[in-house]
C-alpha cells in the first residue's frame, strides 16, 4: 500500500527464482499494469538492493533491472550464478 518501497535482501539463488512458489509480497507480479488490474494500490517495488547489487524497475514493463554492479569484489558472473 506504500507509494515507495525498497526491498533489502540477501542475494541467493533460491530468491531471485525463475518461477515462485509463495508470494508474500505481489511487487509487479507478471508486469506491464498487473497492479491496477488486480486492484492494487501504491507504487510497488522502487529498488531492490541485495548484498551483490542494486535493481530497479522498468518503469513501463515493471521488469528488474540491473542498475549498479560496480561492488568492489563482486562481478556480473558472481551476480548470474547467484541468480535463478
Amino acid at each position: 500500500m506504500a507509494k515507495r518501497c525498497i526491498i533489502i535482501m540477501n542475494h541467493e539463488k533460491r530468491r531471485f527464482a525463475a518461477k515462485v512458489q509463495y508470494m508474500t509480497s505481489p511487487g509487479f507480479g507478471s508486469g506491464g499494469n498487473w497492479r491496477i488490474r488486480h486492484g492494487l494500490s501504491g507504487g510497488g517495488p522502487s529498488r531492490v538492493i541485495t548484498s551483490l547489487e542494486t535493481f530497479s524497475f522498468d518503469p513501463e514493463i515493471h521488469e528488474l533491472l540491473l542498475s549498479s554492479y560496480h561492488h568492489p569484489g563482486i562481478t556480473i558472473k558472481k551476480t548470474k550464478n547467484e541468480t535463478g
